[in-house]
């Protein structure tokens, strides 16, 4: 019996351990609330007046939507951790990383990676045939082909501020937009809203990783 409980027992951990590390590689903690945050943001824009009740065929797309964004940026986001592995591995800031594809094991994200792709394509094709619209999958077939290559050469997340004008823009393109076209009557208004909405959060992050590096610089030995 005690044997049973503790076979049950490391099973649970190498379980724990795995969720752990798909969490990791998919980067649920840092994207998974901002993500949530742009969704209500999206209904605040697009919902006409204070009403922010919508039907079940509107709640039904925000779910496809929200879901498709979500696994194309996922699946980016492996594609970044393997690309980075061993640099990562090397990185004590970023061993985590690296010990996370390992717990996970390298062909099995690359089976996630492709996986995610696709599941995240076919949402994308849902919406298209929900709206009659062949923009969405079109689109999201484009932000995940420039999610997959957005850690290869020219390494768009080495380029300082170019990399938080790439990953804020994507937020918007990927989520915010095509939240506020499926669930609102797009205008110019709106449009402008989420790309001020963008603006300002770029700036706050730009704001942000300057005085970062001003004080990295000021702390620095001459």
């Amino acid at each position: 019996m005690a044997s049973v409980c503790v076979l049950n027992g490391r099973r649970a951990d190498a379980l724990a351990a795995k969720l752990r590390a798909f969490s990791r590689i998919n980067r649920l903690p840092e994207t998974l609330g901002y993500n949530v945050a742009y969704v209500l943001l999206a209904a605040g824009i697009a919902s006409p007046g204070y009403s922010v009740f919508f039907s079940r065929e509107d709640v039904a797309l925000i779910a496809l939507v929200f879901g498709a964004a979500m696994l194309t940026k996922m699946q980016a986001s492996i594609a970044d951790t393997l690309h980075d592995y061993a640099v990562d591995k090397a990185n004590p800031e970023k061993e985590v990383t690296s010990h996370a594809v390992e717990e996970f094991g390298h062909e099995t994200a690359y089976t996630l990676l492709v996986g995610e792709l696709v599941l995240g394509l076919v949402l994308w094709a849902l919406v298209s045939l929900e709206t009659n619209s062949a923009l969405f999958v079109a689109w999201g077939s484009v932000l995940a082909l420039c999610g997959f290559a957005y850690s290869y050469p020219p390494r768009f997340k080495e380029w300082g501020v170019f990399n938080h004008i790439v990953t804020t823009g994507a937020d918007v393109f990927c989520v915010l937009l095509p939240l506020i076209w499926v669930v609102g009557t797009p205008s110019v208004e709106s449009i402008s809203r989420a790309l001020s909405s963008s603006c300002f959060s770029t700036r706050s992050v730009i704001t942000s990783s300057t005085k970062q590096q001003t004080r990295i610089t000021t702390k620095s030995p001459d």
